[in-house]
């Protein structure tokens, strides 16, 4: 009987500990900032365009097209904190500088390069880890939304 109070004792004290794990933002801490300078450059895709942001930690950034030139700008909060979030999850310094090469990519496929902290990292296809890949989607659904367009 004694050992039986004591192991639900301990089963709900590490119930205790959960909890939170379910909230997409980690219980709703606010991510570590960035640290420096984050640049991300996708090029390729069916039209061959390049496009490239330079996020500064306070969120001011530039965008660029190959062929329109820069824009200077500044991410949303929401965008800074989502960049903040992916950055931390994709842990580049544990990647370390390095390419991963899908062997027989589609001929449209984005080429993404990520630099940070001293390692740059590049992807095309489907050869990113999923944790690089969900920054390069982050990254790349921002230089969409904000990058230079031509005058109608």
């Amino acid at each position: 009987m004694r050992t039986a109070i004591v192991l639900a004792g301990i089963a709900l004290a590490a119930l205790g500990g959960c909890g939170g794990d379910d909230e997409p933002d980690g219980g709703g801490e606010k991510p570590a900032a960035l640290e420096g300078r984050l640049v991300y450059v996708r090029g390729g895709g069916f039209d061959g365009r390049t496009r490239r942001v330079r996020v500064e930690p306070d969120g001011r950034a530039v965008f660029a097209t190959q062929r329109i030139g820069e824009r200077p700008g500044r991410l949303t909060p929401q965008e800074l904190e989502e960049v903040e979030r992916a950055v931390a999850r994709a842990d580049l310094a544990d990647l370390g500088s390095q390419s991963f090469t899908d062997p027989d990519p589609d001929p449209d496929t984005f080429i993404h390069q990520v630099s940070y902290r001293g390692e740059t990292v590049s992807a095309n296809g489907d050869a990113a880890p999923e944790r690089l890949g969900a920054l390069t989607a982050t990254l790349s659904a921002i230089v969409d939304r904000h990058a230079p367009k031509r005058a109608p």
